[in-house]
């Protein structure tokens, strides 16, 4: 405000700046303009002419739709995480938006970005939040098979079969692996599973790994 500046993110992910002059503009605004290029001292500068403040609805479409899972959601902190890819992932807050999803659901993202300098990663923003119908098995999948549980007991980590009986204080289960996903203490405690046994289980790509969410013990024959 103090140096009449505006910083914008263009459609295809440009930062640029301007002069508020005549707008009367907030964060959170959308304008159009013509975009102009010019070389200062070997730097390339984008220039913006003809700004006008438009309609957001009616610019979105020039932003890229991304489907995006859910992975985790704060109720404490008023937030979920959403994921598109190993580089596209961010959180939404409570505030900006009426949906409430869970873990495991899907939604549709127009998103920008910019470079945070000090932390040297992208921040992504989203513009519009979408409920939707489209899932893909390339970040939510179903699996099964044993779930193998770890417990810790003499201050080590054993599987079931190694565990002492005649020691009752720590039975209970760590946590668990069915093949190469890890299974946290809490989802074991929640599905009330005390010994190995073949389950289904939906996993969810977090960004860097994937994460069981849900977790069901077969019934037995």
């Amino acid at each position: 405000v103090e140096k009449n500046i505006v910083h914008a993110i263009s459609s295809d992910n440009k930062e640029v700046f301007f002069p508020m002059e005549n707008l009367s503009l907030i964060k959170g605004d959308f304008v159009s303009a013509k975009k102009l290029q010019k070389k200062v001292r070997e730097e390339i500068r984008i220039d913006l002419k003809s700004i006008a403040k438009v309609n957001k609805e009616g610019v979105l479409n020039n932003f890229i739709s991304h489907l995006a899972v859910i992975d985790s959601v704060n109720s404490e902190k008023q937030l979920f995480h959403y994921v598109v890819n190993n580089r596209i992932h961010g959180i939404i807050r409570f505030e900006e938006t009426e949906l409430r999803p869970v873990e495991g659901e899907f939604i549709q993202l127009r998103l920008v970005h910019k470079l945070d300098k000090k932390l040297n990663k992208l921040m992504f923003k989203a513009i519009e939040i979408k409920p939707t119908d489209e899932i893909t098995t390339t970040l939510r999948k179903d699996i099964s098979g044993l779930l193998k549980l770890k417990f810790k007991q003499y201050g080590s980590t054993i599987d079931w079969d190694d565990l002492d009986w005649e020691d009752e204080n720590n039975l209970t289960p760590s946590f668990g692996f069915i093949g190469d996903y890890y299974v946290s203490k809490e989802l074991i405690d929640n599905s009330s599973i005390c010994t190995n046994c073949d389950v289904d289980a939906k996993v969810v790509f977090n960004g860097e790994k994937w994460k069981v969410y849900e977790l069901k013990k077969k019934n037995s024959l």
